[in-house]
C-alpha cells in the first residue's frame, strides 16, 4: 500500500486533488502533525522524496 501511495503521490499522471491527499497520508504515516502538514504543505514534495 505504501508503495501505491508513492506513486499517487509523485505521478506525472495523477489528478492533484488525489496527489494532495497522498501526500498527506504518507506524511501522517511518518509521525507528523496535523497541524504541520497544514501549515507546510509546501515541503511534500521535498520532504516525501528523500
Amino acid at each position: 500500500m505504501n508503495e501505491r501511495l508513492k506513486r499517487m503521490a509523485y505521478g506525472q499522471k495523477t489528478e492533484h486533488r488525489l496527489r494532495m491527499r497522498a501526500q498527506v497520508v504518507l506524511h501522517a504515516a511518518r509521525g507528523r502533525s496535523n497541524a504541520r502538514i497544514a501549515d507546510h504543505p509546501e515541503e511534500s514534495s521535498v520532504a516525501l522524496a528523500a
